[in-house]
C-alpha cells in the first residue's frame, strides 16, 4: 500500500467472507480489503477476491487449500491389519506411530506418502497423538471446531494470501510466510462443514455473521442459580453473541432471569434491574433478543429465580470487532 497514509492501529475494512458456490460447506470466498497489521507497523491491501478451501492443506493462490500445514510422522505396520504392497491404497490398514495405533481410512484424511521398506512407511498426519491414552486427535479439519482466517505475507516477494488456523494469532503459518493479522472467525458443525452464515460489515470494520439456522445451545433449563454456558461460536476471541432468550410454558407466576457476560456480578434477577420476565401470565412463551459479550471460550452466564418456566438460549449470530 505504498502512497497510503498509515491506517490507525487495529483498523480493518473489507475482507468480508461468503460461502463459495463451488463448495459451500468447505470453501470461503474472501473479499477485497485493507488493514493495519497486528504489529501496527504496516498497511496491507488485498485487491482481488480469493477463495480458500478449509478441507485442503495450504497452497498459494485462488481456489486453493487454506488449512494450516500438516506434519509428517514415521510409522510401522502393526502385526495385525491388511498387508500392503508398494504404494497401493491403505484402506482398513492398521499401522503404528510410536505407541499409537492408527486404523487408516481415506475418509478420515490419513495419507501414506512414502513406503520406504517392507515394514516402514511415512504418513502425512493431520493428527496429534496422545501416547498415554492411545487417542488420536485430528489437528486439521475437525467437527465442532473453531478456526480463524488469517492474512499472511510471503517472505520472498511480499505476496499476500490467507490460511485457516485454530490459533487466533496465526501461530502455524505455512513455511516461508509471515502472519500479519486475523480477519475472520468461523466454526464447523458435527460434519466438518462450515456453519452456514450471512456475513456483513458494520461501521468501524466489525463483522456480523447471522447464522442461517439457529443453534439451540440451552434447551428447557430448570436449574436455578448462576450457571455458565458455552455457546456454539468461534473460540479464542471475545465476541458479541446475538441470542434469542425464551421462557417456556410450564407454570404460572412471575419468573425473572438474566443472560449476561461471565464477568457480571451474580445477583438475583429482579424487575428493578430490567431483567427478563418469563411467562408472567402462565399462558404462553416469552421471547427476547439480546446481545451478550462472550469470553474467549465462547462462554456466557445465565440465571433464573425459579424452576418454572424452562429457560432456552438460542444462538443466532455474533459480531466480531476484529480489533487486534
Amino acid at each position: 500500500m505504498d502512497g497510503y497514509a498509515p491506517l490507525l492501529k487495529g483498523q480493518i475494512t473489507g475482507f468480508v467472507p461468503t460461502h463459495d458456490s463451488g463448495d459451500t460447506d468447505h470453501d470461503v470466498n474472501i473479499g477485497v480489503g485493507v488493514c493495519r497489521d497486528d504489529a501496527n507497523t504496516e498497511n496491507f491491501e488485498h485487491e482481488a477476491d480469493i477463495t480458500k478451501q478449509i478441507d485442503a492443506t495450504f497452497v498459494q493462490g485462488d481456489d486453493a487449500g487454506g488449512m494450516a500445514p500438516t506434519t509428517t510422522e514415521t510409522g510401522t505396520y502393526s502385526t495385525t491389519g491388511t498387508t500392503v504392497d508398494g504404494t497401493a491404497s491403505l484402506f482398513n490398514t492398521e499401522f503404528q506411530v510410536g505407541d499409537v495405533l492408527f486404523s487408516s481410512t481415506e475418509a478420515e484424511g490419513r495419507r501414506i506418502t512414502q513406503i520406504s521398506s517392507a515394514i516402514l512407511m511415512t504418513i502425512e498426519s493431520a493428527f496429534d497423538m496422545d501416547v498415554a491414552s492411545d487417542n488420536v486427535e485430528k489437528n486439521g479439519l475437525a467437527p465442532n471446531a473453531s478456526y480463524h482466517i488469517h492474512l499472511i505475507e510471503q517472505d520472498s516477494d511480499g505476496d499476500l494470501d490467507f490460511f485457516f488456523d485454530t490459533s487466533p494469532v496465526g501461530a502455524n503459518p505455512p513455511s516461508g510466510w509471515t502472519w500479519r493479522r486475523r480477519v475472520i472467525p468461523i466454526r464447523t458443525d458435527v460434519s466438518d462443514n462450515i456453519i452456514n452464515g450471512s456475513w456483513r460489515e458494520l461501521a468501524g470494520g466489525a463483522l456480523r455473521n447471522d447464522l442461517l439456522a439457529d443453534v439451540h445451545d440451552l434447551v428447557d433449563n430448570t436449574t436455578t442459580g448462576r450457571q455458565t454456558l458455552a455457546l456454539t461460536l468461534p473460540l479464542g476471541i471475545s465476541l458479541l453473541a446475538i441470542l434469542k432468550v425464551r421462557g417456556g410454558e410450564t407454570g404460572a407466576g412471575l419468573v425473572f432471569g438474566w443472560v449476561r457476560s461471565v464477568d457480571f456480578t451474580d445477583v438475583a434477577p429482579a424487575v428493578a434491574a430490567n431483567d427478563v420476565v418469563f411467562n408472567a401470565s402462565g399462558d404462553g412463551t416469552t421471547m427476547g433478543v439480546t446481545e451478550v459479550p462472550t469470553d474467549t471460550s465462547a462462554t456466557i452466564a445465565h440465571r433464573q429465580d425459579s424452576a418454572q418456566p424452562t429457560l432456552n438460549i438460542i444462538t443466532s449470530g455474533y459480531i466480531d470487532d476484529r480489533r487486534v
